[in-house]
């Protein structure tokens, strides 16, 4: 039985006709999650940076592609916050 449905089936076994169950949803934000998540692109592009450096690289092509690394990581984030609040008519 996929996952889905044997949550359907724990809900609807739950119900008695002298007993009431509720749930409670509760949503928030998590400091840490969102410190990791801002901090996530630019620690791995300041990583790709010095690793390409340090591997013989040219040190301007490789904060170049950091840049690029950290602008795609960026944008992602940017998006995927404007899915999650519903917005849907935003244009780049």
């Amino acid at each position: 039985m996929p996952s889905d449905l044997r949550y359907i089936e724990w809900v609807f076994r739950l119900r008695h006709p002298n007993h009431r169950h509720a749930l409670q949803v509760v949503e928030g934000w998590s400091s840490l999650r969102i410190a990791i998540a801002g901090s996530l692109p630019a620690v791995i592009s300041t990583i790709v940076g010095i690793v390409w450096s340090v591997r013989g690289g040219d040190v301007v092509t490789a904060f170049t592609v950091a840049l690029f690394i950290l602008t795609a990581g960026t944008r992602k984030e940017l998006l995927l916050e404007v899915s999650a609040l519903g917005l849907t008519s935003v244009q780049f």
